[in-house]
């Protein structure tokens, strides 16, 4: 859903304007019934939807999946995977690797690594979306954390990457485009990456079901009893 309600120009990453009735068709295409029905009732201008509603939904989804990886210590896993990198690529470079988050979001892992200050590189998210990233550096500044977030294509920063990492993003490619994402990692000629997603199982859905169910009741119960 995500992926159909806001787009970026692929060169210069402005911002489209989306028509909701080809995304309330797409939807429906895909059998997304409760998505469609959302959808709908989401303020338009002129038939396109409203950038800052949209933001406003993506900053609080994101919140949500940010509580996730916070329960499921996506930080600490991505500093495992990490770390047996960082010295060999140190060691061929002469300098600390500068590591680069594709599709970073609210920047979650790599503030997480920062306020960890465990490994000895620079930490850069990237993403598209302004409105994410100005929250991102937002709360890093809060904690002065040592790591900074650009709006733009991870694969052609001015400084490349020395590492590539994500979370949660190659899922959101698909045939072709996620061929493109691959081709153009390989054109930023890293010295490694490390991307963790969600395992393709019956099961993920279920399992993400059962932790909002479980968080749920708490946000209810705390509402009745003010």
């Amino acid at each position: 859903m995500s992926d159909l309600v806001v787009a970026f120009a692929p060169e210069t990453l402005v911002r489209l304007e989306v028509e909701r009735a080809i995304v309330l068709e797409q939807l429906e295409a895909h059998g997304l019934e409760r998505a469609r029905a959302l959808v709908a009732g989401w303020p338009c201008r002129a038939g396109r939807l409203v950038p800052e509603f949209v933001d406003g939904v993506l900053l609080r989804s994101h919140l949500e999946m940010q509580r996730l990886s916070e329960e499921f210590q996506q930080g600490a896993r991505m500093h495992r995977l990490l770390a047996p990198l960082v010295q060999p690529t140190a060691r061929q470079l002469g300098r600390r690797p500068r590591v680069v988050d594709v599709g970073c979001g609210l920047g979650y892992v790599t503030r997480w690594l920062a306020s960890a200050g465990e490994l000895p590189v620079e930490l850069v998210g990237c993403d598209y979306n302004r409105p994410l990233l100005e929250y991102a550096a937002t709360l890093a500044c809060q904690e002065a954390l040592p790591c900074s977030f650009l709006v733009a294509n991870a694969f052609t920063l001015d400084s490349p990457a020395d590492i590539f990492t994500s979370t949660g993003v190659i899922h959101h490619f698909r045939g072709k485009g996620l061929a493109r994402f691959f081709e153009g990692q390989a054109a930023a000629s890293p010295a490694g990456f490390v991307h963790c997603d969600i395992k393709p199982s019956y099961l993920a859905p279920l399992g993400s079901w059962i932790f909002h169910r479980a968080r749920t009741p708490s946000r209810r119960l705390s509402r009745c009893s003010r």
